[in-house]
């Protein structure tokens, strides 16, 4: 008599993996093509491509980096900043064909150590300090929606320190995605601005 034993614990297997796939999904884990979809809400901390980070391109693939045929602008930052004044900067993108899009953005010393203080009233960006204590600005889930067709605008404070020593970096990520509910066919842009401390005249 032919024994059932192997097929029966072939289906246990293949419901264990079906149960830990969506336990997994409950919790906000990303889970195969669902990558894109789940990074909606917030993206990884530490993902700009400044000072040895990786960028977006970590968790998405499509074009090469900054080969997207897309126009990112960065508005805001001054070439030489005051101590204790605000700035508010502006990131767009613009690409064709593009459904979502997310950003993530730091301001640092040359170091790569926290400058200043980033800040932000509009609820379609978030800030959150990583462990290292550095400040990063981001995308939420109505971030990445766009009111401009193939267009995507943030705007994100930056409240200069008081006693300006050096160079603020500003690095800038972001992804323009298609859609698709997959890592792939995206296109992902890294900027990186410098603007040093004014000069005061007695």
């Amino acid at each position: 008599m032919t024994s059932k034993v192997p097929f029966v614990l072939a289906g246990c297997a293949l419901l264990i993996a079906a149960a830990l796939a969506n336990a997994g999904s409950s919790r906000g884990e990303p889970t195969g093509a669902g990558i894109s979809t789940s990074y909606r809400d917030r993206p990884p901390l530490a993902h700009t491509g400044g000072f040895g980070e990786p960028t977006c391109a970590a968790c998405h693939a499509g074009t090469a980096l900054n080969g997207g045929g897309g126009t990112v602008e960065i508005r805001g930052l001054p070439k030489h900043y005051r101590g204790d004044s605000s700035y508010t900067i502006v990131v767009t993108i613009v690409q064709t064909e593009m459904i979502y899009a997310g950003f993530e953005l730091s301001l640092r010393d040359s170091l790569g150590k926290r400058l200043g203080k980033l800040s932000t009233s509009n609820p379609a960006v978030l800030v959150s300090s990583s462990e290292a204590g550095v400040q990063y600005a981001y995308h939420s889930r109505l971030g990445t929606t766009h009111l401009y067709p193939d267009t995507a605008r943030w705007a994100v404070t930056w409240t200069a320190p008081d006693d300006p020593s050096g160079p603020a970096v500003l690095n800038v990520a972001i992804n323009a995605a298609n859609g698709d509910n997959s890592e792939f066919g995206d296109a992902i842009y890294v900027v990186e601005r410098v603007a040093l401390p004014a000069r005061t005249h007695k």
